[in-house]
């Protein structure tokens, strides 16, 4: 065989220096047993208990098994820069991790970093976790929502607030005005869901409430609320709330909205509404309140991420936020107690993100399973 660097990967590869070398899968840790039998010096830098990676078989007992086999020296981190010590032993409990580690970071809440919300819909636990920012002084730009799955992800990107739906028709001139391409789309989804409910038909939020019985084509419905969005911002009367009732904005409005709406439902699903408008009546226990506007810059909007997603990132705040049941085996925090289970080493993963303030959002609780969160070392929100 001709001699050549191939020949000495070492020369090539005198030094390798590994990250994250929790996710190696037993085939990387293969090759970099025959670089370390040619002369390679290997150096690895990670948690084994930070192994989530399971669809390539990143398992850690095959890591323990390639250190021994090559007699690793193993040298443990004493210190924690990013996190406070309450996070820092949260997370260790998870990780059913016994030896101890000095958070560094310095508590900024007074020692209550710690904090758990119960939903009842996933949208509640993001706007409690809003409103817990504004109470601690936390930027909302350096926090996260983390959450298992992109369906949840989405779900929660997707979402605007349902008390929009009680007057949807209002918000959705409203969010229209704005260029942010986000608040339009919920214009959208907000008139397609006032639609839905005075045609008595059935669709999806993540189609505009779009219904193949209804409509031929998904595009043309889409740009039939478009055009019936443009039409009512354009007209000045529609958008005029200044000391205006709900009662005096419906009464003011109403026969005018139905004429705009028919104009365009009657080309392209040939139906219409009951001119008469007797079906639009001001929703229970709002006629007299004036109407609200939306203040758009009054809040930033949670980022949303998978936990996978943002391996190895830091954030001041984490809402890590829990499937509502068990069905969601690696997503549901009972699972993330049970150690030596996929769902352990995820929810480690995730409580380890945060410097300064951890939150999970459960689904409402028993007082047994309260008490076994706070025994943990969180705090409840709600009282």
């Amino acid at each position: 065989m001709q001699k050549g660097i191939s020949t000495y990967p070492s020369k090539k590869f005198p030094l390798i220096m590994v990250d994250e070398c929790q996710d190696l899968s037993k085939n990387e840790l293969e090759i970099l047993s025959l670089l370390i039998e040619a002369g390679s010096k290997v150096h690895y830098i990670g948690d084994l208990h930070q192994s989530i990676y399971s669809f390539k078989a990143s398992i850690p007992k095959h890591s323990f098994a390639h250190a021994q086999k090559h007699s690793f020296k193993v040298m443990r981190l004493s210190d924690n820069f990013r996190s406070t010590q309450i996070i820092v032993d949260v997370s260790h409990v998870l990780g059913n991790i016994n030896t101890p580690l000095i958070g560094a970071a310095k508590s900024r809440l007074n020692g209550q970093d710690c904090y758990y919300c119960e939903y009842n819909d996933e949208v509640d636990a993001v706007i409690q976790f809003q409103n817990l920012l504004e109470k601690k002084g936390i930027d909302t730009r350096k926090s996260v929502v983390l959450v298992r799955t992109q369906v949840t992800k989405d779900k929660l990107n997707k979402s605007f607030s349902k008390s929009y739906r009680t007057h949807a028709i209002i918000y959705s001139v409203q969010l229209w005005s704005q260029s942010n391409p986000e608040n339009k789309k919920a214009a959208l989804q907000l008139i397609g869901y006032q639609l839905q409910r005075w045609f008595g038909f059935q669709g999806r939020l993540n189609n505009y409430f779009y219904c193949d019985k209804l409509c031929s084509d998904a595009v043309y419905w889409r740009l039939m609320l478009r055009d019936i969005l443009n039409d009512l911002s354009l007209d000045s009367s529609f958008s005029d709330y200044n000391n205006v009732s709900y009662s005096q904005w419906y009464s003011k409005n109403k026969k005018h909205l139905v004429e705009i709406i028919n104009e365009h439902t009657i080309l392209t699903i040939g139906k219409s509404l009951d001119p008469t408008v007797s079906f639009i009546k001001v929703p229970k226990g709002t006629a007299t309140s004036k109407v609200d506007t939306i203040e758009f810059e009054e809040k930033e909007k949670n980022r949303v991420e998978t936990i996978h997603s943002v391996k190895g990132a830091a954030f001041d705040a984490v809402l890590l936020l829990s499937a509502p049941d068990a069905r969601d085996k690696t997503g549901y925090w009972e699972n993330w107690l049970k150690p030596e289970d996929e769902a352990s080493g995820i929810g480690y993963v995730a409580c380890t993100h945060p410097r300064f303030l951890l939150c999970w959002g459960v689904r409402a609780l028993s007082e047994g399973q309260r008490e076994t969160i706070e025994k943990i070392g969180f705090i409840n929100y709600n009282e």
